[in-house]
C-alpha cells in the first residue's frame, strides 16, 4: 500500500497476481490502516480482483524491539478486517510474518534473538508454502492482456499474461482492437526461452512480425477463429467499498480493464444487490 495516486498501478499488477503480498508498516500503522491509508483499500481490491491466497508482512518490527505484543495487536486488528464481511478472506489462505526489510530479519533466515518467540516460516517460506493457484482448461480461447510492448529490430515484442487458452512458436494469433493477423516467432517465459505458454503464465516476451502500430498495451492477442468481440458498451457488476459522491446515470468514470484505462459513462443502473439478492427497485444511485 502507497499513496493513493498510485492505486491504478496497483491494479495494472494486481489484475495479473495469483498471490498478495501485502506489507504493513508497524511505525505508521495507524496512517496506514485507519487515517485514509490505503492499506483497507488494497486489501479490498486484491479480494475483488478474485486473487483469495493473501501473505501478510508485519514490518520494521525492529523499531519496538521486536514486540511480541504489538505484533499480535496488529495482526488482530488485521485479521478482524481481512476475514470480516469487508474483505472476505479465508482465514486458512491468510498468513502473517513478523520482518525487517531494513536488516531482512526473518525474510531469507531468522538471525535474531529478540524474535526467538516466532517459530513460524520465514517470509521465502511462506510464499514457497502457498498452494498452487487454479487454472483456467488450457482448451479455452487465447486471451492474452498486452501489459507491455516495444519494438526489436523488425519485430514487435509483446509480453502479457495468458488469461485462457495456450500460445506457441509458430501459432497465428490475432491482435485487437487492430484486427492484425501474425505468427508468433518466439517466447519467453520467466527468463527463458520457452516453447509454449498456457493459461495462467506470464509470458515475458512474444515475438511477432508486426509493426508496433498494431499492438497496443490494453490489447488482446486472440485466437484468430475465436476473437475476443470489441464493444463500446458492457454490463458490469460494481462493488461499492467508500464513495464521497453517489454514482449515477451519466457520471463519468475512470474504467481499468485488465491492463487497459479508459473513460467510461454510466448509461442505466439496472439494479441493486444486497447480500447477493437483487432489490426490487432500480436504484438511482451507487453508495456505500
Amino acid at each position: 500500500p502507497g499513496h493513493r495516486d498510485f492505486v491504478p498501478n496497483m491494479l495494472q499488477g494486481a489484475v495479473q497476481a495469483d498471490v498478495a503480498l501485502v506489507v504493513v508498516d508497524v511505525s505508521h500503522f495507524e496512517a496506514g490502516f485507519d487515517r485514509g491509508g490505503q492499506t483497507k483499500e488494497h486489501l479490498q481490491l486484491a479480494r475483488s480482483l478474485g486473487i483469495s491466497q493473501l501473505v501478510v508482512a508485519v514490518n520494521k518490527l525492529d523499531t519496538c524491539g521486536w514486540d511480541q505484543n504489538v505484533y499480535e495487536s496488529i495482526k488482530g486488528r488485521l485479521h478482524a478486517f481481512i476475514t470480516g464481511p469487508d474483505c472476505g478472506f479465508k482465514a486458512a489462505s491468510v498468513s502473517y510474518i513478523p520482518l525487517s526489510g531494513f536488516s531482512g530479519e526473518n525474510m531469507l533466515e531468522r538471525k535474531e534473538e529478540a524474535l526467538a518467540w516466532w517459530d513460524g516460516p520465514t517470509l521465502i517460506e511462506a510464499l514457497d508454502q502457498l498452494a498452487p493457484p487454479p487454472r483456467p482448461p488450457a482448451d479455452g480461447p487465447l486471451r492474452v492482456c498486452v501489459s507491455d510492448l516495444y519494438r526489436q529490430g523488425a519485430n514487435s515484442c509483446l509480453s502479457g499474461k495468458v488469461e485462457s487458452g495456450s500460445i506457441a512458436a509458430g501459432q497465428k494469433v490475432l491482435l485487437m482492437p487492430s484486427g492484425e493477423l501474425t505468427t508468433v516467432k518466439s517466447l519467453l517465459c520467466r527468463g527463458d526461452a520457452a516453447r509454449s505458454g498456457r493459461s495462467g503464465d506470464y509470458m515475458d516476451s512474444i515475438l511477432l512480425p508486426v509493426e508496433l502500430q498494431f499492438a497496443s498495451i490494453g490489447g488482446v492477442i486472440c485466437d484468430p477463429k475465436r476473437p475476443v468481440p470489441c464493444v463500446d458498451a458492457f454490463q458490469v457488476q460494481i462493488l461499492v467499498f467508500d464513495l464521497d459522491v453517489p454514482m449515477m446515470r451519466g457520471q463519468q468514470l475512470m474504467c481499468y480493464l485488465h491492463t487497459e484505462t479508459v473513460t467510461a459513462t454510466i448509461t442505466r443502473l439496472v439494479s441493486l444487490l444486497v447480500k447477493g439478492k437483487p432489490q426490487e427497485k432500480r436504484p438511482k444511485c451507487l453508495q456505500k
